[in-house]
């Protein structure tokens, strides 16, 4: 099992136990005569602080016993399990006794006693984590009964089957697909509506990360309807949250969709995600700022579409104030590579490009300065920016050195791109030539011009020098 997993197992338990204390004492059973309910509280103190060992496990008469003792057997066997992790004597037990699975789940189901039911649950969440389940046909019935547990009244019981099924998913196979089945019985919806009732981060943290195993699968058996919910639910979380662990964790389910939608992009659009994903790349916190530019980045490179007037000027200005910025998480190349793909882009992309001249002016000097093999689909992009019919663009260009740039793609041994490169050249001194034809016909009818006014200016200095000898005569 993964060491997220196993933390995230005994974080609950710890805090459960310890930081939730006085919570957890709301679910001591109602329905029990009075003098049992008064020992409960010792009883469940005394659990806590005892040792366990194999001699305190007794699966034969797990159930079967009054709600204290049942309790104190209950513990016993997760915390003896939480305490001889992949012990080969514990795991025959586990193994060999189905009942053992087959109890929990009873009690969970039947019990009325909700402190029952959630260390139950707990037992399950350790048995899972610690890779005890071998057998397919207990694990589709510990999710039937874990997804039933999402609608419980207590929260804390619902927590902890969403961190059970969170486990479970990592042991999916081609026989067993259980990612799929907790998708197929609504679990995306039960546990959003878990979510809609937390108030902590770190029960948020988990719940997150419980979907992000679930979605590590495949997504081809994903209704689009479905999807949607899930992009709205992280768009919402992206909004409303800058926790490391929440933001990384939306980034890593929004990459199972990829390549995106429409759908998805008019999500990202309508909800102002997209906004807040730039200003989450200026985030203090590196981890976030690298996983939002890495989507930024994926969201470019699926769909430069995505960006019109009012996105692209805030992405440009996003990416002028990152790479100024020396030995930050995000590289200077990967700014300019996010900034290059708008060569390709719409002439209207192209024209907001243009009127950023700084970043674009760096990208030709990192191009100039590094090596042709780094650069070259750099080059590619700024051949086909220099395809453009824009006298003022193509003008600007030429004094920022296009021709070295295309040049250096020319001599490269790459031979993938080398027709675009011809055409951005061929375009380029077009370009040039027409300049200078035109200078020419300018001052030739320069010159024409010329030599008529100093023809007339002659015509009128002799007509005054007749005038003035007249006067003198």
């Amino acid at each position: 099992m993964d060491p997220e997993s196993n933390q995230n197992c005994q974080k609950k338990s710890q805090q459960n136990y310890s930081q939730e204390f006085v919570e957890l004492q709301k679910l001591e059973p109602q329905n029990i005569s009075k003098e049992i309910l008064k020992q409960f509280p010792f009883y469940f103190q005394h659990s806590l602080q005892s040792l366990v060992g194999v001699k305190n496990i007794d699966i034969s008469k797990l159930g079967q016993q009054d709600p204290i003792r049942t309790f104190q057997n209950l513990y016993s066997i997760r915390k003896f399990m939480e305490q001889q992790a992949n012990d080969q004597q514990l795991s025959e037990i586990i193994i060999v006794d189905e009942v053992l699975i087959q109890r929990l789940i009873h009690i969970i189901e039947f019990n009325e006693i909700e402190l029952l039911k959630l260390e139950s649950v707990y037992v399950l969440v350790t048995i899972i984590v610690q890779g005890y389940f071998q057998n397919h046909i207990m694990q589709i019935e510990v999710l039937k009964v874990l997804l039933t547990q999402l609608k419980a009244s207590q929260l804390l019981i619902s927590m902890s089957s969403i961190v059970a099924l969170g486990n479970l998913v990592l042991f999916d196979n081609e026989e067993a697909n259980y990612g799929i089945y907790i998708l197929e019985n609504d679990g995306l919806d039960l546990i959003s509506n878990v979510m809609n009732h937390l108030n902590k981060l770190e029960d948020i943290e988990i719940c997150i990360w419980s979907l992000q195993n679930i979605f590590s699968l495949k997504k081809t058996h994903m209704e689009e309807d479905k999807i949607k919910k899930v992009i709205f639910m992280l768009c919402t979380l992206l909004n409303q949250n800058e926790d490391e662990k929440i933001v990384c964790g939306c980034f890593k389910i929004f990459s199972q969709f990829l390549p995106f939608t429409t759908q998805i992009y008019s999500i990202l659009i309508e909800s102002q995600t997209i906004f807040n994903l730039l200003k989450l790349i200026q985030s203090r916190n590196q981890n976030i700022s690298k996983s939002s530019f890495d989507m930024i980045k994926t969201l470019i490179e699926s769909n430069i579409k995505l960006f019109d007037q009012n996105l692209l000027l805030e992405l440009l200005r996003v990416m002028k104030i990152i790479q100024k910025k020396k030995k930050y998480i995000i590289k200077q190349h990967e700014v300019f590579w996010c900034v290059s793909q708008f060569f390709v882009g719409s002439e209207i992309q192209q024209e907001i490009l243009f009127q950023n001249k700084f970043l674009v002016s760096q990208i030709i000097k990192f191009i100039l300065n590094s090596k042709v093999e780094e650069v070259y689909q750099f080059i590619l992009n700024l051949a086909k920016f220099s395809q453009i019919n824009n006298f003022n663009i193509l003008s600007w260009l030429i004094k920022e050195q296009i021709l070295l740039v295309l040049n250096k793609g020319l001599k490269s041994k790459i031979d993938f791109g080398k027709e675009m490169i011809v055409n951005g050249l061929q375009n380029v001194t077009k370009f040039i030539n027409q300049q200078q034809n035109q200078q020419k016909i300018i001052d030739k009818n320069l010159s024409k011009t010329q030599k008529k006014i100093i023809k007339f200016q002659k015509q009128i200095f002799k007509h005054q020098d007749e005038k003035l000898i007249l006067q003198l005569e």
